[in-house]
């Protein structure tokens, strides 16, 4: 939808734009909710969840320690926003169920 409503609106604007889920969470706050759904729907626990810090998750470039994307300047340009993720991410179980 996010795009249909950017190329209707027929005017390109200079920049760049984010476009994700409403709130925020953690790498593992996502991965908590997707055992919660998944759960809700009696989909397979797979595993257990532990929390660790970024600073101790091994990747080949640094990370920032807040990553959050800002919806802000595409909802401003294009009267745009998306639903809260963890709404998203139900409808997603439900069509992969």
């Amino acid at each position: 939808m996010a795009i249909l409503a950017i190329a209707a609106d027929g005017v390109t604007k200079p920049g760049v734009f984010h476009f994700c889920g409403s709130g925020t969470t953690t790498w593992h706050g996502f991965a908590h909710a997707i055992f919660d759904l998944a759960g809700e729907r009696s989909l397979p626990r797979v595993g257990e969840l532990s929390p660790i810090p970024s600073s101790e998750y091994p990747t080949p470039a640094p990370r920032p320690a807040n990553s959050a994307l800002d919806c802000s300047r595409i909802a401003k340009a294009y009267g745009i926003t998306a639903p809260p993720w963890r709404k998203s991410l139900a409808r997603c179980l439900d069509e992969l169920r």
